[in-house]
């Protein structure tokens, strides 16, 4: 009984310890193979578990991301997937990136509960289907820990025919993502008009994203096209302006409306994401 306590609060420990590691504003990201990395960790956990069947389907799909914190996420979610199936079904490893890259662990356990779903990610937060198996509740957090600083999306959906899938959600490695994210139903951190500022594709390159209605935004550079100097989102009236020159560009568009610029703004490409805001890459336009 003590051996058995002592062993739960190291894991314990340990998990914690992985967990402030986990969100540790340190991230070693690089061109890595998210499929080779998945590869690695799979043997590791057949190792752990050879009595369980581990299945692989791996693509070759190209990240950029931390190796060893990658290797991780595999793992946790190997191990929780391995923990809720029944001993004698599979879990299955899935990368690939049809849909953008992708790493999927299915289970092949009861389910999940709306409830579940809703509080999985909490930490020391343990299901209805836990029952006796041995766990700390941390797991999924350090999961969702990896991905949101690898600005990856991470979600537990039902699988087709039972169990449980959980799926992690790249950007593709060529597309930086904006350090700054909103919900869809409104801005966080904004400046005044409904905008919010932001650095893209890299520090000290000014961006700003721009609610135009209630389903729609746009981000442009910030710089104006004539010299350079910043523009101001005015979007009560429709434009941005350039108080350098008395320059105006078009809110939705833009595009020069008035003064010496006769370029339109750097377009930030944007993708939704189950509420959050992603820019994906930047479009120099001449016309």
């Amino acid at each position: 009984m003590i051996v058995r306590e002592t062993r739960r609060l190291s894991a314990t420990v340990t998990e914690l310890l992985s967990l402030a590691e986990a969100g540790s504003q340190a991230l070693r990201a690089a061109p890595v193979r998210l499929d080779a990395i998945a590869a690695e960790a799979c043997d590791e956990m057949r190792a752990l578990a050879p009595d369980r069947s581990i299945e692989a389907e791996l693509e070759p799909t190209a990240i950029a991301g931390d190796a060893g914190r990658l290797g991780e996420l595999v793992r946790v979610l190997v191990d929780n997937a391995l923990k809720y199936s029944p001993p004698g079904e599979p879990v299955t490893v899935t990368v690939s990136e049809v849909a953008g890259p992708t790493l999927a662990v299915r289970d092949r356990g009861r389910g999940l509960s709306a409830e579940d779903r809703e509080r999985a990610f909490d930490r020391f937060y343990r299901g209805s289907a836990a029952g006796q198996v041995a766990g700390s509740g941390l797991g999924l957090a350090i999961a969702q820990s990896i991905c949101e600083r690898h600005r990856a999306v991470l979600t537990l959906e039902p699988a087709m025919g039972g169990g449980t899938v959980a799926t992690a959600r790249f950007p593709p490695p060529h597309a930086p993502v904006a350090p700054q994210m909103l919900d869809e139903s409104g801005t966080r951190d904004s400046v005044a008009g409904g905008a919010l500022l932001f650095d893209y594709p890299k520090a000290h390159q000014p961006a700003v994203l721009i609610r135009v209605d209630a389903d729609r935004f746009v981000a442009y550079g910030q710089k104006c096209t004539h010299l350079s100097c910043p523009v101001i989102p005015r979007v009560d009236e429709g434009r941005l302006h350039c108080p350098c020159h008395e320059g105006s560009f078009d809110l939705a568009t833009g595009r020069p409306l008035a003064g010496p610029p006769r370029r339109p703004l750097a377009r930030v490409t944007l993708q939704v994401r189950q509420g959050r805001i992603y820019a994906t890459a930047v479009e120099e336009r001449t016309t």
